[in-house]
């Protein structure tokens, strides 16, 4: 992976819960008993990982596929469809949001990241990952039929594509593709299966994103760390505008002002002013400020009126609220706890509810009957470690300012890698309250250990 130079705008911003929540640190404090409840397991109200993270996700839980990368909501909020990207299988999971659950599992060769309907929801579209290929489904009562594809190019290993993120420009009745093997963004005619355009860019891609007046396209280029502005009547590159690294999930206002971009390599969120083709600001979607990179924030919306904004970060398990009402005066409004792993997430105007794809789902578990080293054994047979993890989804009613700092005081408790937060000492944290570039006392030894991770 390539490393990119920090990018700072002169609106750059740090924004983080603590300061925003009032009285939270008082019921932060951890036990020494608590902490040393050390095998991963359910406990009361939260269950244990290995990695010495808890989990005690919001909402109602609903299992799903292996790996959910994307989501879509239908517009009339009754189902959501997820993409799972699984090691072993890989799935489009059907959920009816009414009554909290799984109604289908369409079970496909490959998928990926790539998840849009057309405009009335009659047809989805989907990534076909490596097979260089769109999946056309046909969508009606809660239920997909595969119906046909439009293949980008020769099927791998025979010419490497690698299908990433799609849109559907309702306006212009076209579909957007986009790689991460070649690089390009692909204009699809989804009557005729053509594809009319094909559009180099500067690394690998991600999303792709057009504005509601279907006058451009935004395209997150992860190996050039920036979004790509591609004019759609020309179909050639307007902009280059660059934000963190890894830009991944996006979204865009309704009146077309500004884009919100997840930056999943650096614990920020890029705001786009789409005026000026620039980004206004920055912001730090971590637990707290001064934690290194690792975050992951992989996903991103808007609440209904598009004051709030939610970033799902990855590998520490919560949701980040933003207060983002004002241009360029973003407030950070606290923290949501998810399941393992946040991979998507979305907002229902209908039901006032956010719901939240969590990739690895709830819980880890051993694996005796797992692969011996040197049996050959169909993966789908045993327990192989790369299926075992279900993917589930999060139901979750939007909360109002006091329910959220509950929520933010979990999150916090949740945690075992956290400095001083006020009063609150976690014992297990080796990150220190200000950077000193010295060492931390509590690190003797470091053990560096080389394990093959699937079996």
């Amino acid at each position: 992976m390539k490393k990119y130079s920090r990018y700072l705008p002169a609106a750059f911003i740090l924004t983080f819960a603590i300061a925003f929540i009032p009285g939270c640190s008082s019921s932060l404090k951890q036990t020494k008993t608590e902490i040393n409840e050390a095998l991963p397991g359910s406990y009361n109200g939260y269950t244990l990982l290995p990695n010495g993270w808890k989990l005690s996700p919001a909402g109602t839980q609903v299992q799903i596929g292996e790996l959910p990368l994307n989501m879509v909501i239908t517009n009339d909020g009754i189902y959501s469809v997820t993409s799972n990207s699984g090691m072993g299988e890989n799935s489009f999971s059907v959920v009816d949001l009414k009554n909290n659950k799984e109604v289908q599992r369409l079970i496909v060769p490959q998928t990926w990241y790539g998840l849009t309907f057309n405009g009335d929801n009659s047809k989805l579209y989907a990534s076909g990952g490596n097979n260089n290929l769109i999946y056309i489904f046909d969508f009606h009562n809660g239920k997909l039929t595969l119906r046909d594809s439009i293949l980008l190019g020769e099927k791998a290993p025979k010419e490497n594509i690698s299908v990433t993120g799609l849109d559907y420009v309702k306006n212009k009745n076209i579909l957007l593709a986009v790689s991460k093997q070649s690089n390009s963004l692909y204009v699809c005619n989804p009557a005729t299966k053509e594809i009319t355009k094909v559009i180099k860019l500067g690394g690998e891609c991600y999303a792709v994103k057009s504005n509601h007046a279907g006058t451009y396209a935004y395209v997150s280029v992860w190996g050039n760390a920036s979004i790509d502005e591609i004019d759609l009547s020309y179909f050639k590159v307007t902009n280059v505008i660059k934000v963190g690294d890894h830009p991944c999930d996006m979204v865009i206002t309704s009146d077309d002002s500004r884009l919100f971009v997840a930056n999943a390599n650096n614990n920020t969120a890029s705001v786009i002013d789409l005026t000026t083709k620039k980004e206004s600001e920055r912001i730090n979607s971590a637990l707290t400020p001064e934690v290194p990179f690792g975050s992951t924030p992989n996903s991103i919306c808007l609440n209904g009126d598009e004051t709030v904004l939610m970033i799902a970060n990855a590998d520490n398990n919560y949701l980040a609220l933003f207060d983002v009402s004002e241009i360029n005066k973003t407030k950070s409004l606290g923290f949501i706890p998810t399941g393992w792993y946040p991979s998507a997430v979305r907002f229902d105007k209908n039901t006032n509810q956010i719901i939240v794809a969590n990739g690895k789902g709830l819980t880890s578990m051993a694996n005796p009957d797992g692969p011996h080293p040197g049996v050959v054994q169909n993966h789908k047979d045993v327990q192989y470690i790369g299926s075992l993890l279900k993917g589930t989804l999060s139901i979750i009613d939007y909360p109002n300012q006091e329910t959220l700092n509950k929520m933010t005081q979990r999150v916090y408790q949740n945690t075992p890698y956290v400095s001083k937060v006020k009063n609150w000492v976690n014992i297990q944290s080796v990150v220190p309250d200000k950077h000193t570039l010295v060492g931390s006392e509590k690190i003797k030894h470091v053990f560096y250990i080389i394990k093959e991770n699937r079996t």
